[in-house]
């Protein structure tokens, strides 16, 4: 009988451990983004998606929304942004980043350039109107696709440009 007990009793302990390993790890999954440049294809179509999520919760004034498809550190850089105007992040300040152009829409275009490394992207793609370039990076939190950074590059005007914007993103330089 206590043979018998002892028996369960490991067979539980292990089965809650594989339990909690296949959970626990729920939250660092491997990227999806397929390492090397960014074309048409899943990984471009996994950006599209994530800007649009960036987006939908603009688009709304949900912040919380914004909050989880952002990064922390982009966060950061548009609440110094706004706190020059006086003005914070919140559901209006989030509207207003996409009343021009919507990231997902500026995504749509065919890339100038584009590198995935190590779980993050970056992508140059060509503004409306010949404005130069969006220059916008992602990044995998484990989880999901979150957008690390947006700029508007003038100086991005054909591939080689953006190329050249690009690598000096990922080595981290701008």
């Amino acid at each position: 009988m206590a043979n018998e007990r002892s028996g369960w009793l490991v067979t539980v302990l292990v089965a809650l451990g594989a339990a909690a390993l296949v959970l626990g790890g729920r939250s660092a999954w491997p990227s999806p983004l397929e390492e090397g440049p960014i074309h048409e294809g899943p990984t471009l179509g996994r950006l599209r998606a994530a800007a649009a999520a960036v987006d939908a919760a603009c688009r709304t004034g949900d912040v919380e929304a914004f909050k989880a498809r952002t990064t922390a550190t982009h966060q950061r850089w548009l609440q110094r942004q706004l706190a020059v105007v006086d003005r914070q992040l919140d559901g209006r300040s989030i509207g207003e980043l996409i009343a021009d152009d919507a990231y997902g829409d500026l995504l749509l275009a065919e890339p100038l350039a584009g590198e995935v490394k190590d779980g993050r992207a970056v992508v140059a793609v060509p503004r409306p109107r010949g404005e130069g370039a969006q220059v916008m990076t992602f990044v995998w939190d484990g989880r999901r696709l979150q957008l690390d950074e947006s700029t508007h590059s003038r100086a991005v005007t054909d591939a080689r440009s953006a190329r050249a914007a690009v690598d000096a993103v990922m080595r981290r330089e701008r």
